[in-house]
């Protein structure tokens, strides 16, 4: 298990009543969600800005002494809420990205402020039940994170008071009305603001854990299909593998044209060299001998598997008998310079004798007939003495000149 997959599911189990995460799943948490919280925000501050424009309508008419200033300060908030929602494009720190909402409110709730202590007019008193509104649009439409929130909602409610207490024109209990009715607002909607982002944060765990999941059971599932098709010792192409490449070869539309090169590679004295340093050793040789294969194979065309024991296939479509033992010779050198310590071969160091068959799909039958042939190259080259290849190079050079010499 993942240390992601350890925290989510403790953060779960935990049930705690914080809302941060810890910090490896918070940081998850701000990559995942940050593109649609910039989105919400910028959302919620261009709605906000129509309905702040709005305002100066209605105003025009409950407080008209104010009218030779306030259009002016609403333009100058208006832009900054434009300018606040445009940024939100841009990927911002967090911090950034909610202190732009966050300051735009504050901003409103100074010139609803202005407007109430401004206006003389017997109606402009009911400018100041806009606080509430504010408070509601932005805990709840906006929907801050719930330490902005909080904090804005402390801001605005003393801003609130001082207007409150400034307010000559109204009585005691209209004052505790008004009072009563902002502290409710800031209460109820902290409240449905903080289950909100809980809930976001819930819903969020149960995706993740859920994705995590189908990614695990993804991966553990290529790991069954590779153990499937390759062999636990050397990575390589398993038999069965090898099977299923054969037959794709020799079902491919329009192939049977082109030559396929086989290479039956053994590796010599196997048992002896198993006997003499142990099987872990053996194990490491037929590992070195693979990689070695492995590099002298053309990446995304070749295909190398485990035959059998010390025995090795290479599938090489579209290559020539000549082309097929440059590569066995090359290989054949490759495994002699390792130098892998062999005290019991008369060459002193690990060897392979590799055995080539070639020819066109259209010639062969089915594919067992090329692995026969490469088999019994196989065999030829260990009776001639093994760390050879057969049919050797100079065999298949010598007549390959002489036809170009004819011509």
């Amino acid at each position: 298990m993942s240390e992601l997959q350890r925290l989510i599911d403790l953060t779960l189990a935990e049930r705690s009543y914080r809302l941060r995460f810890p910090p490896l799943l918070e940081a998850r948490y701000e990559k995942d969600t940050e593109a649609a919280r910039r989105r919400s925000l910028k959302q919620a501050l261009l709605a906000s800005l129509v309905v702040y424009a709005s305002f100066e309508f209605d105003l025009w008419y409950i407080a008209p002494d104010i009218r030779h200033w306030d259009p002016f300060v609403r333009l100058g908030i208006s832009a900054v809420l434009l300018a606040g929602a445009l940024v939100q494009s841009f990927r911002l720190s967090a911090w950034i990205r909610e202190t732009i909402p966050f300051g735009v409110a504050v901003l409103v709730a100074l010139h609803i402020g202005a407007q109430v202590l401004g206006s003389h007019s017997a109606a402009g008193i009911h400018i100041l039940y806009t606080f509430p509104l504010l408070i509601v649009f932005t805990n709840l439409f906006g929907q801050l994170i719930f330490p902005f929130s909080v904090a804005l909602s402390a801001l605005v409610g003393v801003i609130f008071l001082f207007v409150l207490h400034a307010l000559k024109e109204i009585s005691w209990a209209e004052q505790l009305n008004a009072g009563l009715v902002m502290l409710s607002t800031i209460g109820i909607t902290l409240l449905g603001n903080y289950r909100l982002e809980r809930q976001q944060r819930q819903t969020y765990l149960l995706s993740l854990q859920e994705t995590l999941r189908r990614e695990a059971l993804s991966k553990v599932n290529r790991r069954l299909r590779q153990l499937t098709f390759s062999d636990y010792l050397t990575d390589l192409a398993n038999r069965r593998r090898l099977e299923q490449v054969l037959e794709e070869v020799w079902r491919a539309p329009n192939g049977n044209s082109q030559p396929l090169g086989i290479l039956m590679v053994d590796v010599d004295h196997f048992k002896a060299f198993n006997d003499r340093y142990g099987h872990l050793s053996g194990d490491a040789c037929l590992q070195t001998v693979a990689k070695i294969l492995r590099a002298h194979m053309r990446s995304g065309v070749d295909v190398v598997a485990r035959y059998g024991g010390e025995e090795f296939v290479v599938v090489m479509p579209d290559q020539t008998l000549l082309s097929t033992v440059r590569t066995g010779e090359r290989i054949r050198l490759a495994v002699e310079d390792a130098a892998l310590p062999h005290e019991v071969s008369p060459y002193q160091v690990v060897t392979v004798s590799i055995g080539v068959a070639s020819a066109s799909i259209a010639d062969i039958a089915n594919p067992e007939t090329l692995i026969a042939q490469a088999d019994a190259a196989l065999y030829a080259a260990k009776e001639a003495g093994r760390n050879r290849v057969f049919p050797p190079l100079s065999s298949v050079i010598e007549p390959t000149q002489e036809i170009y010499s004819n011509k």
